[in-house]
């Protein structure tokens, strides 16, 4: 009996021996298991990161080329736009040269005509001052008689009518310095006075 009892409790022992060892063989597969799943998980991770670096790189590369064409087309599109801006500008400088020209030109052709015009009139004072003196000698040379006098006062000019006539052409100088009137004209005006003052005069 008591041999029974030793075997089987040498039996059960071994089972539990047993069972022990397999409970910790269990434990080292489960634990290698686990870091096996783990280290292949690593590597996935490490795969999947790469791949995606990998596209992260290549995405950034085709935005830098994109960028860089863009970046290129600005420039040129820049450049083309200073072109055009030069070719306006350029245009302007010569309009404003042939105005510039022409403007010179107008008053080259304007002070030519002026100085005409002021050399007639010199040459219409010259001519009148020159009858007027004719006309003086001549009435000094007749010295008519008193009475021959009387009759012709209100036909010739006397020297006080010469220096008004002096003065009212000093005076038509002034006036086409100023105005720019017709020579015609004023010297019609200045005769037309004399005439109307002599006649006064006659009359009075």
């Amino acid at each position: 009996m008591k041999k029974l009892f030793a075997e089987g409790l040498r039996g059960r022992k071994k089972s539990e021996e047993e069972e022990q060892a397999n409970t910790l063989d269990r434990l080292v597969r489960d634990k290698e298991g686990v870091r096996k799943k783990l280290e292949e998980e690593e590597k996935e991770f490490i795969l999947r990161k790469r791949e995606y670096v990998s596209n992260l790189v290549h995405l950034e590369k085709q935005e830098i080329e994109r960028r860089e064409k863009e970046l290129e087309q600005k420039k040129y599109e820049l450049n083309e736009k200073k072109r055009l801006n030069q070719q306006v500008k350029d245009k302007f400088v010569e309009q404003m040269t042939l105005l510039e020209k022409k403007l010179e030109e107008v008053k080259i052709e304007h002070a030519s005509v002026e100085s005409e015009m002021e050399a007639e009139i010199h040459s219409l004072e010259d001519k009148l001052t020159e009858v007027v003196m004719s006309l003086n000698e001549k009435l000094e040379e007749i010295e008519p008689s008193a009475p021959e006098a009387d009759r012709d006062i209100s036909l010739y000019p006397d020297l006080a009518k010469i220096s008004r006539i002096n003065l009212e052409r000093s005076q038509y100088r002034i006036s086409v310095g100023s105005t720019g009137s017709s020579p015609q004209m004023s010297i019609s005006s200045t005769v037309s006075a004399s005439s109307a003052t002599d006649k006064g005069e006659t009359d009075g």
